[in-house]
């Protein structure tokens, strides 16, 4: 509605047009808080999931360390060293060294 519009209705008129508007104020106020509320829950859920999801991923970390740590071949505390008769040109011993004596 124009200001001219406006101007030219009626005291009556004015205040049910002034009603109606707060009628829809108070209809988005409470419409608003509705939504704030929603998102408040969608919020809190969300940080609940994060904090579930955290603790699957810290448990699949120790799994797969777990895992890892089992399926290494195991560490054989044996060697074997080859030993040589001496050169038959030379008659010194090959070079021949032990990976860990």
């Amino acid at each position: 509605m124009t200001e001219k519009e406006l101007r030219k209705l009626h005291r009556q008129d004015l205040l049910e047009l002034l009603v109606e508007q707060s009628r829809e104020a108070s209809r988005l106020s409470a419409a608003l808080d509705e939504k704030e509320q929603e998102c408040r829950e969608i919020t809190e859920n969300n940080e609940r999931l994060k904090a579930k999801l955290d603790e699957k991923d810290a448990g699949l970390a120790q799994h797969t360390a777990a895992s890892a740590a089992k399926t290494k071949p195991p560490q054989s505390p044996f060697f074997i060293c080859i030993f040589m008769p001496p050169s038959p040109v030379s008659g010194r011993p090959y070079s021949l060294t032990c990976p860990h004596p």
